[in-house]
């Protein structure tokens, strides 16, 4: 049954006028003696809480739940003392995610394992407070979210924390009826799921984004709310705090508020890009490394003097420093190594998945920015010297290598090298490998809400590219699209021609909604006339390079931390069921041979020649088998990770690319922070580089040169000497 309350809003014992105080839909605000009056509907609102002021501390709690409330009229008062620190307009604040804090011992998100992180990531610089956006808990019971507020007291600031759908799994698997919502264990231990609070002059919107999880006429209210909010604070540059990925219609709908950047968790992977004028940023996971392999982090933001800045920082399971020796000096397992530094250089931003390109004497690098500082992009380096020819800028980073087509390859007016790249939002560019000038770009159907890591493909005048929300074709000379493929709607779109102007213009009727969730690293292959595409949580699919019609289909149970396809041998190897291997025949798609060679579900790393194939496991081991990997030949273990990157785990052993065959050698790059070079054919260490910090990005082997870079930015090039 409705009802209203009336209250006071008091600073320091006195009455304060023009506060905001809502009941999760509608915002009112205080008149004179800091009073207010506000109607309250139990079917459709949790709680009555205040917007926390600039310059105040709540004192207890700032929030009432509705269902304390004994009935009309009644009078619900907030108290808050003096806190200058609050006004300050220059400050600092953390975003941690997807905490996934479980009682359980020995898990990597156990509460006891992340205490020592909470206090390490926050000592060594004084952040105002922290934001934690969703799924804090595993499972969403109360012991888990107990243990998480327990976990929270290490921090030295506030903490205003978010609901998502993880914090109430456990009441929607015991399949309460849907007007109950899954919020009800999440309310009891750490009050609403969503709320606003000022500090320093902005307004922060803390808003939980995840509907399905809110009984219908709750939800009703809190998109109400958001606007009401908005619309109360007009004025304030706002941050708005969301857990699941922002659509670009959601952002359109939010670009003449004053909101000027958006933050988000929920995907375990990182990205960062502008929308039309506002800044987004997704971040990996507090507790273990990310889907994409990003390391677990949190983001360190700044307010200064009005602008607002991002550092994405990585949680370091070892501390270390990038080191290369100078030119010319040696060092390794073992005298007289095979691998001679030429020269080193460190750049200016990340180097995660994208593996260096060489052309005609230049090395093609695709950048990452996680920070939304501008450093994303492509970089031309002289592949004699190192230094810089050109570099351009991406609308945001470019996960993995880019393509090359070179004069004696393509058909263009150009006519000469064109470097192609696709940006993690789906923007797919051109540029003239020469100078750097950009040909063209176009869009793919959903930028910038793709998540794309995988490399284009050019041959023959054709870019071939995508992900699991749907792949491309498109022309070379100008970007103009060719062929679509949804691989969940079997439908290929074409071409048509526009009755208004004759030319061609391309139509896209979507099918379904399925997204590039779960991004994944595995590009397409081409063998001959077929496309042949690893889509996760589907299989593989073969398709008809001319048409994209889908030629075949052979449906496997994997994930999305796989390796990139091989082709060898007339054939596809690919990881297949949990821990797998098999050999598919590109043309019908048909299993020539499959292989059990792991405990684990997943491969880390794949590389293959006609007498060998190489693994590399989860379990920090390279292992190289017969052709049919029916022998196994000889195993080579590595160290444990500087950085968290394995998915779901903490301080594993691993090598998350590679391996690559480099004549009578394989080159092995680690999450140790070291390259290793062994004997093809015994598994014998012949020599190692300390790079100190992880190669997380398959090297590069031209010639006899040997290109390596490692995630912090250090890149060098190595000489393969003979004999």
């Amino acid at each position: 049954m409705p009802f209203h309350v009336n209250g006071r809003v008091l600073i320091n014992g006195r009455g304060r006028a023009g506060m905001a105080v809502s009941n999760g839909e509608t915002v009112v605000r205080t008149h004179g003696g800091g009073r207010y009056r506000l109607d309250v509907d139990p079917a459709r609102h949790r709680f009555v809480f205040v917007v926390l002021p600039d310059g105040a501390a709540p004192v207890g709690s700032f929030y009432r739940p509705v269902a304390s409330l004994p009935g009309s009229g009644v009078g619900v008062d907030f108290e808050f003392d003096r806190a200058d620190q609050r006004k300050r307009r220059n400050f600092m604040f953390a975003q941690f995610t997807d905490i996934h804090a479980v009682v359980e011992r020995g898990w990597a998100s156990s509460t006891g394992i992340l205490g020592k992180d909470v206090r390490e990531a926050l000592s060594e610089w004084e952040p105002a407070f922290v934001v934690a956006t969703g799924d804090l808990t595993k499972h969403g019971d109360l012991a888990s979210l107990k243990a998480y507020r327990r976990l929270m007291r290490a921090a030295p600031c506030p903490v205003f924390n978010m609901f998502a759908a993880h914090d109430g799994q456990k009441e929607h698997r015991a399949q309460k009826p849907v007007a109950e919502g899954c919020t009800r264990n999440y309310e009891s231990i750490l009050g609403p799921t969503y709320y606003s609070f000022d500090w320093g002059g902005r307004h922060f919107v803390v808003f939980a984004n995840e509907d399905h999880m809110f009984a219908p006429p709750e939800a009703e209210a809190k998109a109400h709310w958001l606007w009401n909010d908005l619309k109360a604070h007009k004025g304030r540059p706002t941050v708005l705090l969301v857990h699941a990925p922002p659509s670009h219609g959601f952002l359109d709908t939010i670009v003449d508020t004053d909101v000027d950047s958006v933050f988000f968790g929920h995907w375990h992977s990182s990205k960062a890009y502008s929308y039309r004028g506002i800044q987004v940023f997704g971040t990996p996971p507090f507790s273990y490394g990310g889907i994409d392999k990003s390391p677990r982090s949190y983001r360190r933001v700044r307010i200064h003097q009005g602008r607002l800045t991002s550092e994405l920082l990585p949680i370091r399971s070892r501390q270390s420093n990038p080191a290369l020796p100078a030119p010319g000096h040696r060092f390794g397992a073992v005298k007289k190594t095979p691998l001679r530094l030429l020269w080193s250089r460190h750049l200016d931003t990340k180097l995660h998945r994208a593996a260096p390109v060489v052309c005609n004497e230049k090395i093609l690098l695709a950048l990452s920015d996680e920070d939304g500082k501008g450093r994303q992009g492509v970089l031309c380096l002289s592949l004699e010297t190192g230094q810089q020819q050109w570099r351009r800028r991406t609308d945001s980073s470019v996960k993995n290598a880019v393509a090359i087509s070179t004069s004696s390859q393509n058909l263009t007016e150009n006519s000469g090298d064109l470097t192609v790249a696709v940006s993690v939002t789906g923007r797919l560019s051109a540029f003239d490998t020469r100078n750097g000038q950009t040909l063209w770009t176009t869009d793919l159907h959903g930028h910038p809400d793709r998540w794309i890591y995988t490399s284009p493909i050019v041959i023959d005048n054709v870019v071939y590219v995508g992900a699991k929300a749907g792949y491309g074709a498109y022309n070379l000379a100008d970007g103009e699209p060719l062929w679509y493929y949804e691989p969940s709607s079997l439908r290929v779109l074409q071409n048509r021609v526009s009755l208004l102007d004759g030319k061609p213009r391309w139509y896209h009727e979507p099918t379904d909604t399925r997204s590039d969730y779960l991004p994944c690293s595995a590009s397409p292959v081409v063998i001959q006339d077929t496309i042949v595409l690893f889509v996760q949580r589907t299989g593989m699919i073969g398709l008809e390079r001319a048409s994209g019609r889908e030629l075949w289909r052979r449906e496997m149970d994997f994930e999305y931390m796989y390796p990139q396809p091989v082709a060898v041998d007339g054939g596809v190897l690919s990881c297949g069921d949990p821990g797998e291997l098999v050999k598919l025949d590109p043309e019908t798609g048909q299993i020539l041979w499959r292989r059990q060679i792991s405990e684990h579900k997943y491969l880390s790393g794949l590389g293959a020649n006609r007498n060998d194939v190489f693994v590399i496991t989860p379990s920090g081991d390279c292992r190289a088998y017969s052709p049919t990997c029916s022998r196994l030949k000889w195993h080579f273990e590595l160290g444990r990770e500087l950085l968290d990157t394995t998915p779901y785990r903490q301080g594993f052993r691993s090598g998350t690319v590679g391996p690559v065959v480099l004549g009578k050698f394989i080159v092995i790059g680690a999450g140790d922070g070291h390259l290793y070079l062994v004997d093809r054919r015994t598994g014998m260490l012949k020599d190692r580089w300390w790079f100190g910090s992880p190669i997380s990005a398959v090297p590069c082997a031209e010639g006899e040169r040997l290109i390596v870079t490692s995630f912090d930015g250090l890149l060098a090039c190595f000489d393969v000497v003979k004999g």
